[in-house]
């Protein structure tokens, strides 16, 4: 069985790798280490990953290169698991470092043509993917750690050669993988105030009010901030309601914005466009304050099926193969759905500002959420009084 895990550096791809390998059947535990030290950095690096694997079983064999070679120094390959750590340390290695391919490192150095820089990357990547699925073949499980590294316009030519190759190498193994485990970022954010916000009315999914300026300057800190906080090439959604749709357009611009209609904000039937003034002597508004708005509402939504409807939303968007950093534009209800479905805690605990929300670090398979830490957004950036 193949296992591929993929993320971003110090996103906790290894630490799951290595928990996925503990719970796997394998008699023998083997930790291909593929990392050539060249300074501190790598040399502490390596003594961090010794440090995470200890006591746990596993056999360390070192190659840096021409990996299928490992396969003689395990004692019955078949009943046993191999975790290969990692693809991108075995791409560049394989590129810089392995005599028998500087003939054709020479020739990237030299050709300029896309086309032909692109046909000379796939015969090895080509190379790199048969010594995997050599060694996968052969071994009862195997795990195989890699990177995601986004391209810039300020890099030098073999390092976008090097960004390329990796890029190759990862697509095969997320099409050839049995189990996808993706480590990434969600952040849920509330959208900016709606003058139906500032009179304190209920606006859930029948109410579609535009953004009003009150929020102008928090949204222009928020946008010049969103870069400490994700990758550039996050998949951004939003609720299909105006109020998230300009939020995210402020944000992002002309970037693709995905619509995600589970994640409208709660149906507050009778209370819709509403005030507590407007509602404190209805009987069934009575009743929603006295049950903490965990009832059915009338001519509207349950708590319990808007968390449903959130929850299998935010779910859909995060579960799929192809990404790993998303940014979801959507409503306070959503984030407190979500937030207290994850936690298994009460629903108002998650109750957030305007602009404020939750950034996630998930650790996702295929099927579910395996792992996952969170920070409020608005303790990583502060919105001073005058703001607001």
């Amino acid at each position: 069985m193949l296992t591929f895990i993929i993320g971003k550096a110090n996103s906790g791809k290894s630490k799951q790798a290595e928990k996925e390998a503990v719970n796997s059947q394998g008699i023998n535990r083997y930790y291909l280490a593929t990392m050539k030290i060249y300074d501190k950095e790598g040399e502490l690096r390596v003594q961090r990953h010794r440090a995470l694997r200890k006591d746990k079983g596993f056999i360390t064999l070192e190659c840096p290169y021409d990996i299928k070679k490992t396969l003689s120094l395990m004692e019955e390959p078949d009943k046993s698991t191999l975790l290969l750590e990692c693809a991108a340390n075995l791409a560049g290695n394989e590129l810089y470092e392995n005599p028998l391919n500087r003939e054709l490192m020479d020739r990237l150095k030299k050709e300029k043509a896309p086309d032909r820089i692109h046909f000379l990357l796939q015969s090895l990547a080509e190379k790199i993917e048969e010594d995997i699925d050599y060694l996968n073949n052969r071994v009862k499980d195997l795990l195989v750690v890699s990177s995601i590294y986004e391209e810039s316009p300020n890099m030098d030519n073999m390092t976008l050669v090097y960004i390329r190759l990796l890029n190759m190498i990862n697509e095969h193994l997320k099409n050839k993988a049995d189990r996808v485990i993706r480590t990434g970022r969600c952040i849920l954010l509330r959208h900016g105030k709606t003058d139906g916000n500032l009179e304190k009315r209920y606006e859930g999914c029948a109410t579609d009010r535009p953004l009003n300026s009150s929020d102008i300057k928090c949204m222009e800190k928020l946008k010049e901030n969103i870069g400490r906080f994700m990758l550039t090439k996050s998949v951004i959604v939003s609720s299909p309601l105006k109020r998230a749709c300009e939020t995210a357009g402020f944000l992002f611009g002309d970037c693709d914005i995905k619509k995600a209609d589970g994640l409208k904000e709660i149906d507050f039937g009778v209370f819709e466009g509403k005030t507590y003034e407007e509602l404190k002597d209805n009987e069934a508004y009575i009743h929603f304050l006295n049950t903490q708005g965990d009832c059915d509402i009338p001519g509207g939504e349950s708590r319990t099926s808007f968390i449903e409807r959130s929850m299998k939303a935010f779910c859909d968007i995060v579960l799929q193969r192809n990404i790993n950093d998303i940014f979801i534009v959507c409503h306070g209800g959503n984030i407190m759905a979500i937030m207290s479905s994850l936690l298994c805690k009460d629903y108002y605990d998650f109750w957030v500002d305007n602009l404020d929300g939750y950034i996630l670090d998930l650790v996702v398979d295929d099927e579910k959420i395996l792992d996952f830490t969170y920070d409020r957004i608005g303790d990583r950036l502060s919105y001073g009084s005058s703001d607001r």
